[in-house]
């Protein structure tokens, strides 16, 4: 048996509610998990190979990795959704 496709109405339902409601949410919590990991990665390999006064650089390089990642996981997020929600 295959599911059946939503109508239109439903679709942009789908869409608002996807980029109005979730995205936000999953963009905060993607750019949270993700500067906190790569502070503690580049924190920690930065800190060996250059000692403190790196301290600045491992704040931009993480918090412009995590942007790169939340970007990517929301898009791919969205993918998904097209795919197997949407059936577009």
């Amino acid at each position: 048996m295959t599911a059946s496709k939503p109508p239109n109405s439903q679709k942009t339902l789908i869409k608002v509610l996807f980029w109005c409601l979730a995205a936000p949410m999953m963009a905060l919590m993607f750019f949270r998990l993700f500067f906190f990991l790569f502070r503690f990665v580049y924190g920690t390999v930065l800190i060996l190979l250059l000692g403190q006064q790196a301290a600045h650089s491992i704040l931009i390089l993480s918090t412009a990795t995590a942007l790169v990642f939340t970007v990517g996981a929301i898009g791919y997020a969205y993918k998904q959704l097209k795919t197997h929600i949407i059936g577009q």
